[in-house]
Parts: C-alpha cells; structure tokens; sequence
C-alpha cells in the first residue's frame, strides 16, 4: 500500500497496509525480521475539522 501527500482514507477502511502474497514463515525470514525489528510506521492524520497533526506509531518489537 502507498499513500501520497495529502491522500485519504476512509474512517472504514479495512484492508492491511503491509502483507505479503502467499506468505510462508519459512520463505520469508527476512520480510518477518524487517517488520518485526527493523521496520518503524508512522501515521499522521487529522479529523475532518483539521489542525490536530495527531500522529501515530508502531516500532520494532525489540
């Protein structure tokens, strides 16, 4: 998934920002080691009114 400046999403949105097709454990050590420890995501957003630069974010788990 890729967002650009200024896009949006519905407040209903339901689908995984990050997935692997056909993911097997074993295949993919390394996507499971960047996700897990490597990777940081970081969401801003706003309500609809706008001005709060609320910010959320996920680190690695180590």
């Amino acid at each position: 998934m890729t967002f650009n400046q200024g896009e949006v999403i519905a407040t209903d949105y339901e689908q995984h920002l990050l997935s692997v097709a056909s993911y097997d454990r074993q295949n993919h050590v390394e996507v499971e080691d960047l996700i897990n420890r490597r990777l940081t995501l970081m969401i801003r957003y706003e309500s609809l009114y706008g001005g709060e630069n609320y910010t959320a974010v996920l680190g690695p788990i180590c």
